[in-house]
């Protein structure tokens, strides 16, 4: 008998710039952080947008923005 294939407990890394837009709800490249929200009592947000998006939707890189 043969044991199944285990699945490992640490995530598996994600290329950098690659992973969930926040725009176009899908994966997506060349993502760079967008919006940042803090929040006192609870965990923040951040919110990250392709490069097709941020073309499309004008938006500036976080580290852009004044």
């Amino acid at each position: 008998m043969t044991q199944p294939a285990s699945v490992p407990d640490t995530p598996v890394p994600v290329p950098a710039g690659h992973g969930w837009c926040s725009w176009h709800h899908g994966p997506g490249e060349g993502l760079l952080l967008v919006t940042a929200v803090e929040q006192g009592s609870g965990p923040g947000a951040n919110h990250r947008a392709c490069a097709h998006c941020r073309r499309t939707y004008r938006l500036v890189p976080f580290g852009e923005q004044r």
